[in-house]
């Protein structure tokens, strides 16, 4: 909430990374050959966690081997900044991209929704208020 506040300190990566994750939901969407594969990864993965926990490396790793498999060849890639020594490190590498994962199903959420990119955009203080009152 605080990136989207016009009070907060603003992190125009943040808001770099919401674009990019929004129009490779787009590309995602219209192509049904990435959506059936990337259902029958997902599947397998819920096979896995009988036996792993959500956080379990194991689970982290096939979450980012989605990401980079299925949805990254989708689009532009997505450039993450931080410190390079962390970003070498393939566990580091293997959140990162299950983040991504977590953040196209969350553009897939808004858009199911009726949300849409410009309303992300123009509508923060509105979307502020909401993010206040649910917590």
């Amino acid at each position: 909430m605080q990136q989207l506040s016009p009070e907060g300190e603003k992190d125009v990566e943040l808001v770099k990374y919401v674009g990019s994750l929004m129009q490779l939901e787009r590309a995602l969407s219209a192509n049904p050959k990435a959506l059936d594969e990337l259902a029958n990864r997902l599947k397998q993965v819920e096979r896995q966690l009988l036996h792993f926990d959500i956080c379990d490396s194991t689970i982290v790793a096939a979450f980012a081997d989605i990401y980079s498999q299925v949805l990254s060849p989708l689009g532009q890639k997505i450039q993450v900044f931080g410190q390079p020594d962390l970003l070498k490190q393939p566990s580091y590498q293997h959140k990162i991209r299950a983040l991504l994962l977590a953040g196209i199903r969350s553009a897939v959420l808004w858009r199911q929704l009726g949300g849409k990119r410009r309303q992300f955009f123009f509508g923060k203080k509105k979307i502020i208020e909401i993010a206040k009152n649910s917590i």
